[in-house]
């Protein structure tokens, strides 16, 4: 399971399912960082803000899909990693939302019970994450 980048457009939106589904939501996070995608002609000249902004995107599943958001990071991160921990961040606050959706609606522990794992694909964002530091961001 992942998120896929394109440049290319698409006129369908796509999605699956697995069976069986589970009962718990399912959270990941992905990012582009940009600077890598960079074409060698390109890099003599300064690239255009747009082009060069990492990209964040995150997808919560709840019995299907429940919400997604792909979006231009308003800088371009330093590193992969650091592209990756302001996606997760992205995740993170849009789960503390419906933290507070499920608590009102008293169904938390039926959907969130106990800790909620985003599933990333950056080794040093999740390490950076285990270490419950700030490092600026």
């Amino acid at each position: 399971m992942g998120i896929y980048f394109t440049s290319s457009k698409r006129p369908i939106m796509e999605s699956f399912l697995h069976f069986p589904l589970p009962n718990q939501l399912l959270s990941m996070s992905d990012a582009n960082w940009g600077p890598q995608d960079a074409t060698k002609s390109n890099l003599s000249r300064d690239l255009p803000l747009f082009i060069s902004r990492s990209m964040s995107a995150f997808f919560i599943d709840l019995f299907g899909p429940l919400h997604w958001m792909s979006k231009r990071q308003s800088v371009t991160a330093n590193s992969s990693a650091e592209a990756e921990i302001y996606a997760t961040n992205e995740c993170v606050k849009f789960l503390l939302e419906l933290v507070q959706i499920f608590e009102f609606l008293n169904i938390k522990e039926l959907f969130m019970p106990g800790m909620n794992t985003i599933f990333n694909d950056n080794q040093a964002c999740v390490n950076w994450s285990r270490s419950c530091t700030s490092k600026g961001l």
